[in-house]
């Protein structure tokens, strides 16, 4: 039989099931024998040559069942070797994850990993995030283990300090990180929070992928992103962000733009303040001239969270040159181009009034809301553009007659759209900004270039419009222009009777 299993199963002998049958129950009684050889020769057999043939194997489970006394052996070569196989088996055939499970494997590895040696507690907590990689359930037994985020706690602050025990702390990531895939368990979870600290502290590459992944996971899940941030603190964020400046791989970025991004959507502002402080700006800029498409495309996304603060944090975008890096990746990436209408109009909204002249002075912020006024299939994306039109005729007294009477036109056009909601407040502009007197322009002005849906119905009353704008009175016309009536708003206006010729 040692023979035979020394052998690792030739190719010839594994297209016979008869040959791989008999085989596996020589492995179940080798495990079980009580001759140490033999014991070590089907534990590399169970961790090699069974996870390596195909078929319908069945014994395979009851094989790798029989593993799970052998992590209590006396003999430490004997368990190292056992710990090794359980892990390989479960990689290359999940399906052997339920008798395992029955067979008591979580707490015997979870005692595995408190070993006073390095190497075994690298087996143990390789094994464990093999089995939690099967499914849904092995995952939940896991996070439900009552000491198990204590023990990587422990461990993780032991290893901070050990120059040789960073293969530890790196398989303490992994593990957190598919222990929070797919889970909606927020409160078996973020117990785990409690490491993070010490392992960001390492600086290693590997171990920061893998926390950083495992804080998305947690912040994904409904108000487990106030629980990121309160358990991390700020620190750790600048830790987070830091290592995001010094050019962190594609995948690792991702992930940091992603943490940062459900951050940056909690309302308070002491969050955003933080943010800035550890220089979330300049990665933004440092992210969207990215050759990686991936990372322009988060990076868009985390600044149209960021423009959504106050004044002060869109400050910080301008001082970062984060709008014009944004503008510059526009043309050469459509995926940006979506959040950058809502970049945009959340800055409108929440810029003071000399930052919205700063805007309009560049005419790649009025270009980009109205190309998603007039392209974007969205309906919360143009109503949200329409009320950056609204902030920013509200802010800026002496705004461009042309940008003005671009403003003028697209809202005409957006009074009939399919959408109920957009042709309401695309009303409530014309009604607050424009003499409700004038009529709506002959369809041969209206730009040609627009791909807006209309209806026959007439828009919804203005009481459906969002009432945060009648906070203040609309702008007064500029002296010089109050002599042209209704010429200010368009140049193909109908003169009013008795006016002036070319007034």
């Amino acid at each position: 039989k040692l023979c035979l299993l020394r052998s690792s199963v030739c190719p010839a002998m594994a297209s016979s099931n008869r040959v791989e049958n008999a085989v596996h129950q020589a492995v179940v009684a080798l495990v079980e024998s009580a001759d140490e050889d033999a014991v070590r020769a089907g534990i590399r057999a169970i961790g090699s040559s069974l996870g390596e043939v195909s078929g319908d194997v069945p014994h395979l489970e009851q094989a790798t069942a029989k593993l799970i006394p052998l992590l209590g052996c006396s003999v430490p070569e004997v368990v190292l070797e056992a710990a090794w196989a359980l892990g390989n088996s479960l990689a290359c055939r999940p399906v052997v994850a339920v008798e395992v499970l029955r067979a008591g494997a979580v707490p015997a590895l979870v005692q595995l990993v408190q070993a006073t040696e390095e190497r075994f507690r690298v087996q143990g907590l390789v094994a464990l995030r093999n089995l939690a990689g099967t499914g849904s359930e092995p995952r939940d037994a896991i996070l439900n283990h009552p000491g198990l985020p204590g023990l990587l706690a422990q461990l993780a602050q032991r290893g901070a300090t050990d120059s040789n025990a960073l293969e530890g702390l790196q398989e303490i990531a992994r593990l957190m990180n598919v222990l929070t895939q797919g889970t909606h368990q927020v409160e078996a979870a973020s117990p785990l929070i409690g490491a993070v600290a010490p392992l960001v502290s390492s600086g290693d590459p590997v171990v920061l992928k893998h926390v950083i992944w495992f804080l998305v996971n947690v912040t994904q899940q409904d108000g487990a992103a106030r629980v990121v941030w309160e358990a991390c603190g700020e620190q750790v964020l600048a830790l987070v962000v830091r290592h995001l400046q010094d050019g962190a791989q594609e995948d690792t970025m991702v992930a940091g733009l992603l943490l940062l991004g459900g951050l940056a959507a909690e309302p308070e502002e002491a969050v955003m303040d933080v943010l800035v402080r550890a220089g979330v700006p300049s990665v933004l800029k440092l992210s969207l001239a990215s050759t990686s498409s991936a990372v322009r495309v988060q990076a868009a996304h985390l600044v149209s969270n960021f423009a959504a603060g106050s004044d002060v944090h869109i400050q910080a975008l301008f001082d970062n040159e984060v709008f014009s890096t944004l503008f510059k990746t526009i043309p050469h990436d459509h995926r940006v181009r979506l959040n950058a209408g809502w970049a945009v109009a959340n800055a409108a909204l929440g810029c003071s009034s000399q930052q919205a002249c700063g805007m309009m002075s560049v005419g790649l912020f009025w270009e980009t809301l109205r190309e998603r006024l007039q392209l974007s299939e969205n309906p919360a994306e143009v109503e949200a553009c329409l009320r950056g039109c609204d902030a920013l005729l509200r802010k800026v007294a002496d705004m461009p007659r042309e940008q003005r009477l671009q403003m003028h036109d697209v809202a005409i056009c957006l009074c009939g759209h399919a959408d109920k909601e957009v042709g309401a407040t695309a009303s409530k502009l014309l009604n607050r900004h424009f003499p409700p007197a004038v009529a709506p322009l002959p369809a041969a002005t209206l730009p040609p270039q627009l791909n807006v849906s209309f209806d026959t119905d007439e828009p919804e009353p203005c009481s459906h419009f969002d009432p945060f704008c009648n906070r203040d009175p609309p702008p007064q016309p500029p002296p010089a222009a109050a002599a042209a009536g209704a010429q200010l708003f368009s140049p193909t206006w109908p003169a009013p009777a008795g006016a002036t010729p070319g007034a």
